[in-house]
């Protein structure tokens, strides 16, 4: 039997630093108004998308069940940002993740914070096999 992926989505345009901020970044089902959908299965990849990058090189991330931040599924990771090819102010981050969840409710909470200066989050998708 295939694993079907699936994509857990949030767009924001929300500039970090080197602190956690007061919320973490939702995402929800592809497709989805938020509305607590269950989502079980095999945590496999978070892809962080950036914009803006100001004296940062790195992102700390946190993935939690709850708005609070206090029920983490994901611990803390940290990744180095890999700066655009033509751009060297934009880039992303990609963390591999090998966890497994079970009947957590979306939207599912992103926690980041960089290790110096700033950067602009655009995007973050976290990719899930039931």
């Amino acid at each position: 039997m295939a694993i079907r992926r699936r994509l857990l989505k949030g767009s924001t345009s929300s500039a970090i630093s080197s602190s956690y901020g007061s919320a973490g970044y939702p995402l929800v089902k592809q497709g989805s108004t938020g509305q607590g959908l269950m989502i079980s299965g095999e945590l496999s990849g978070l892809f962080i998308f950036i914009s803006s990058i100001s004296g940062a090189s790195a992102l700390a991330v946190v993935v939690t069940d709850d708005e609070a931040g206090d029920r983490p599924i994901v611990p803390e990771t940290s990744a180095t940002i890999q700066t655009g090819m033509t751009t060297a102010t934009k880039g992303g981050v990609v963390i591999q993740i090998d966890i497994q969840i079970y009947d957590s409710k979306e939207p599912i909470f992103v926690w980041v914070k960089s290790n110096a200066g700033t950067a602009t989050i655009d995007e973050i998708v976290l990719t899930y096999g039931e």
